[in-house]
């Protein structure tokens, strides 16, 4: 009974980081705020980069302690 909660709650959180970078490529049911709009990617830019790119950007994005578009660019190296 725990261990179903536990995979439900781990499928939950899941979907949810597929939800928000779905935002970043502006798809899915969420939207990026205005303020973070700067951070978007196209769906091909989003899926050339690594891993370790996807979550400096992930960071970058939705961090509340975002160090601004400076950082974000060099985080992802394509720019």
């Amino acid at each position: 009974m725990l261990t179903d909660l536990v995979e439900n709650l781990l499928s939950l959180i899941a979907s949810q980081y597929a939800e928000a970078d779905r935002a970043i490529c502006g798809r899915g049911n969420f939207i990026l705020r205005l303020s973070h709009q700067k951070h978007r990617l196209s769906v091909a830019d989003w899926k050339a980069l690594s891993e370790p790119q996807r979550q400096r950007i992930q960071h970058a994005v939705f961090s509340l302690a975002c160090e601004g578009v400076a950082a974000w660019h060099a985080a992802i190296n394509i720019y």
